[in-house]
């Protein structure tokens, strides 16, 4: 681990390492608060340094849209949107998978990598929502909601 690095402690401690000493190493979060945790804590707890041998993440958008919807067009269109973002890594591609036929919705996971993780995950997944959204609105692709249908019986008296 050095200076620069983007950890995650298993306690949920999050930020890039701004100073190591002997005692402490000092974790800047990314709302400007220093934490400084004991050097013991790095070698007795999980410890996830997200640009220990390369700066790339993943992002992950889960989606539903409408059983009414062309399924593949709306595979497509979720697609576009991630190949379009210029955060976007082209390498890996950006990959869509059909995961479940829920109970209001076909829900699909759209994986796609970040060159530098250090510039935030938050951005480029918000980017890529807002065109899904744009993207889906255009061609009347419905995300649903959750609706039940109730039936009311009664007795003959």
């Amino acid at each position: 681990m050095e200076e620069g690095d983007l950890v995650e402690l298993s306690g949920g401690t999050y930020g890039f390492v701004r100073q190591t000493g002997a005692r402490y190493t000092l974790i800047e979060s990314f709302d400007g608060k220093e934490e400084m945790i004991p050097n013991e804590d790095f070698i007795t707890n999980r410890v996830t340094n997200w640009t220990f041998t390369n700066p790339k993440g993943r992002v992950e958008i889960l989606i539903g849209v409408s059983y009414n919807s062309d399924i593949e067009f709306a595979r497509e269109l979720i697609l576009q949107a991630a190949t379009e973002n210029e955060r976007c890594s082209k390498d890996p591609a950006p990959q869509c998978y059909l995961r479940e036929f829920a109970d209001s919705s076909v829900n699909f996971l759209l994986y796609f990598w970040v060159d530098d993780v250090t510039e935030g995950r938050f951005e480029p997944q918000s980017d890529v929502m807002r065109a899904i959204w744009r993207k889906f609105k255009e061609h009347n692709i419905e995300i649903p909601f959750p609706q039940r249908d109730v039936h009311i019986k009664s007795k003959d008296v």
